[in-house]
C-alpha cells in the first residue's frame, strides 16, 4: 500500500536533552505524529508530568509550523506516548483528556545493541556500545559491519572499542 510508512525523524538520539520531549517526529500523508519513549524500570509508575510533557510539545511543534501546516495540509498533530512500565491513574486520565495516546508495558525483546562498524577511511574495525558518545550517530549499513549481542563476539571478529573523544585527542 502507497503512503503507509511514516517518514522519521529522531530527535532524541541528535538532541539529547534538548530534544524538548519529542524523540521522533513523524509524518505521513497529512498525518504528524510526535513521539516521546521512555525506556524505565516495569516497577516504576510514569506520572501526568510527562503526559503534559509531550501534549506541550505536541502543541507547540503544531504552533510552529503553522503556516507550513496551511500550505502543505498537515491537518493532524498527534502526541503519542510510550512507555515500558504503567501509568498512574491520574496520567492515564490526562492522557484521556488532552488526547495522547499512551501505550503503556510496551515490550522491548532482547536483541543484539553492540555497533561493530567499519571506517570508510581507512577500514579501522571499531564496536561502540550503546554509551558511548558516536554510538547514535553509527550506522550499520555496509559490508562486515553487523550488530553483536556480547563484547567478546565483537573482539573475535575483530573489531576494537571506540575511543572515548573529549575535544579533538581521543583516548582509550
Amino acid at each position: 500500500m502507497v503512503g503507509c510508512c511514516f517518514k522519521v525523524e529522531y530527535h532524541g538520539i541528535e538532541l539529547g536533552l534538548e530534544d524538548l520531549g519529542r524523540d521522533l517526529i513523524c509524518v505521513r500523508g497529512n498525518e504528524v505524529r510526535i513521539v516521546q519513549c521512555k525506556h524505565w524500570s516495569a516497577q516504576k509508575t510514569m506520572h501526568e508530568k510527562h503526559v503534559c510533557q509531550i501534549y506541550g510539545t505536541a502543541i507547540a511543534y503544531e504552533k510552529k509550523f503553522a503556516k507550513e501546516r496551511d500550505l502543505f495540509g498537515i491537518i493532524s498533530v498527534k502526541p503519542w506516548l510510550y512507555i515500558s512500565c504503567e501509568a498512574s491513574p491520574t496520567a492515564k486520565e490526562f492522557a484521556g483528556a488532552l488526547g495522547v495516546t499512551l501505550i503503556e508495558k510496551f515490550p522491548l525483546a532482547k536483541y543484539p545493541v553492540i555497533k561493530c562498524n567499519v571506517s570508510l577511511r581507512d577500514g579501522t574495525k571499531i564496536y561502540h556500545l550503546p554509551f558511548d558518545q558516536q554510538y547514535d550517530r553509527t550506522l550499520i549499513e555496509y559490508k562486515d559491519e553487523c550488530y553483536v549481542e556480547t563484547v567478546s563476539e565483537a573482539e573475535q571478529l575483530g573489531f576494537r572499542r571506540a575511543f572515548r573523544w573529549r575535544g579533538t585527542n581521543p583516548q582509550p
